[in-house]
């Protein structure tokens, strides 16, 4: 197994388990995307001062993205060629723009490299904290 495939795998299973647990989806944002950086009271004083603010970076971040997002889909749904059941792919292609800078209608290829892997990246992500819900009723709507 490479390296790549067992963090994968690793942030996976982390994922599923932050979930189970009712953490916030922001903290389980910022622990996968810092490949499973999870601070706590315990473990503090061994991040060093760049990856915590790496980690509370990513928090603010997706919840900065989640708050424009509802917005976004409330005013998707007043289009014509809105769905009922659109809201996963919607609030996830949203979500993922958002997040990586890049313009919707645009295409991926045009985006350099770490921009590409940033969007790939919070689409997994994203997906992993709500599959299975009727999403932002169930997640983000609150």
């Amino acid at each position: 197994m490479s390296l790549d495939t067992a963090i994968e795998h690793f942030l996976e299973t982390q994922i599923e388990a932050m979930v189970k647990a009712g953490i916030d989806p922001a903290k389980i944002y910022a622990t996968a995307m810092t490949d499973g950086l999870m601070p706590t009271e315990d473990n503090l004083q061994q991040i060093s001062k760049n990856d915590l603010q790496e980690w509370q970076d990513h928090h603010k971040r997706f919840e900065h993205c989640i708050s424009n997002v509802k917005k976004l889909i409330k005013v998707a749904k007043k289009s014509p060629a809105f769905k009922p059941g659109d809201e996963p792919y919607i609030a996830g292609v949203y979500f993922a723009v958002l997040i990586s800078g890049m313009a919707i209608g645009t295409e991926l290829g045009d985006y350099p490299e770490e921009q590409q892997d940033t969007y790939m990246k919070a689409i997994w992500v994203f997906d992993r904290i709500y599959a299975g819900t009727d999403l932002f009723v169930a997640a983000a709507m609150h």
